[in-house]
């Protein structure tokens, strides 16, 4: 069979041609469109992100004021913790020299005195202390201190050089002595 198209050809080929020219506008609204709707939600994306960053910066700027609230706490929790221990401190060492003098007078032998007694305190529980005493007994003395050395109290402890002196009372022995109290805590 033959087909015989009585159209002339110029005509189909105009047809042709508006149809590619129609396919290329569909196409190009097409991508026109895709381009508008990528768009559009690029834009609805960065509406969200813009009212969702305000929305942060409204809560970062409650946090921060309670930031410098918490710092501001802070500040005065650190002050009060530097006078509470002070105080403390206080009250640890404030009986400190009673305890000193009350041990050492309860070990002291009735035959030995002090010349001069002198203390130190660096606000610990701890008393250096440094005496001349005078004696009317090497027993007396020898005792004392090792009830010193063995008390638990005492450290240190250290007996200087002993003189002897003789009078119509008695002989009367002189000795410096060095020793370290630690009060019980």
């Amino acid at each position: 069979m033959i087909k015989i198209n009585l159209v002339p050809a110029d005509f189909l080929e105009k047809q042709k041609q508006q149809h590619y020219v129609l396919q290329a506008v569909a196409a190009g609204v097409l991508v026109i469109g895709l381009i508008g709707v990528v768009t559009f939600v690029q834009f609805s994306k960065a509406g969200k992100l813009e009212a969702e960053l305000k929305q942060k910066e409204q809560v970062l700027q409650r946090l921060q004021v309670v930031l410098q609230e918490v710092r501001n706490l802070e500040t005065e929790t650190a002050a009060v913790k530097a006078h509470l221990d002070a105080i403390n401190g206080l009250m640890a060492t404030r009986l400190v020299y009673s305890y000193f003098m009350q041990d050492l007078v309860r070990s002291l032998p009735s035959s030995i005195w002090f010349g001069n007694l002198q203390t130190t305190n660096n606000g610990t529980v701890a008393v250096n202390f440094s005496a001349n005493c005078m004696a009317r007994s090497s027993e007396d003395l020898a005792e004392w201190i090792n009830t010193l050395e063995t008390s638990g109290k005492y450290s240190g402890v250290d007996i200087g050089a002993i003189s002897v002196s003789v009078s119509d009372s008695g002989k009367t022995l002189s000795f410096p002595v060095q020793a370290v109290y630690q009060a019980a805590k």
